[in-house]
């Protein structure tokens, strides 16, 4: 199969694969379904997601490493399998540790291309 070259289908798969396509619309300011109640609950959970944004920054203050986007942490803070906060913030961890080691071509590749669909959409 073969990867689409479209700048616009680029960021919506990349948008897609790192899970924050509703985020990335807030950003270019367009309404997607439930946009409302994701603010919501962006809201409603702040303390926990500057939190686990400081934690992750410590780490990394790489943005495709350590995103500074709320609904990354959004997940960790409404997750409820983890028994407690200290699971949540081990959980964050392993995943930045993760994304600073291993994972690290993936997530700067897929930024890189966010960025670079971002200016080619924003230039029209």
């Amino acid at each position: 199969s073969t990867l689409p070259t479209e700048p616009s289908k680029m960021k919506l798969l990349t948008q897609c694969y790192l899970g924050i396509a509703c985020a990335a619309s807030f950003a270019a300011g367009f309404s997607a379904p439930g946009a409302s109640s994701v603010q919501a609950l962006l809201n409603a959970n702040q303390e926990e997601i500057a939190s686990l944004k400081t934690i992750a920054q410590s780490i990394s203050n790489d943005a495709a490493v350590a995103p500074t986007n709320d609904v990354f942490y959004l997940r960790y803070a409404l997750e409820t399998s983890y028994e407690n906060d200290d699971e949540r913030t081990e959980a964050l961890k392993s995943n930045i540790q993760w994304r600073l080691t291993d994972g690290k071509n993936i997530v700067t590749t897929a930024h890189q291309a966010v960025q670079a669909a971002s200016s080619a959409e924003n230039s029209k």
